[in-house]
């Protein structure tokens, strides 16, 4: 699903206006902009966000094509160290994860209640179906990371 990016709390106005300037307007937008590194170093450059924020972003974009799963559930397996749909797909004990979640609790101001242990299975199962579509490392060169940042 695609939701404004006025709508993930974890996109800073002052990022989210310079992202509307590139006419990035939604999650769906940011991802298909964000998911190869050469394009977050080229939206780095672009707006001056670090290309380490966009990839964090672009991953939590990239969890907002589960069904079910929005910006609320996201920023709240992110807070437990569920970042990358791989994170997600790797979870084996469906009730350990959404205990895990409820004894977090809540991101400051949701009033969503945790998920129950078949919305959790319902969502790692969709995260070993889908194929994600972020980058996940740097293409392989001799001459490592910070030359391709340049």
């Amino acid at each position: 699903m695609a939701y404004p990016l006025a709508a993930l709390p974890w996109i800073e106005p002052a990022d989210r206006a310079r992202l509307h300037a590139l006419g990035l307007r939604t999650s769906r937008q940011f991802l298909k902009a964000a998911a190869r590194l050469e394009q977050r170093l080229g939206l780095e450059r672009r707006t001056g966000i670090s290309a380490e924020r966009l990839l964090a972003w672009t991953h939590r974009c990239d969890l907002l094509r589960l069904t079910g799963l929005g910006p609320t559930y996201t920023q709240w397996l992110a807070a437990i160290g569920v970042r990358r749909m791989g994170d997600l797909a790797a979870w084996r004990d469906f009730a350990r994860l959404a205990r895990r979640l409820a004894r977090h609790g809540a991101p400051p101001g949701c009033a969503a209640a945790p998920p129950g242990t078949a919305q959790v299975a319902r969502w790692v199962a969709q995260a070993r179906r889908v194929v994600p579509c972020v980058e996940e490392a740097p293409p392989t060169q001799p001459w490592g990371w910070a030359a391709a940042r340049r």
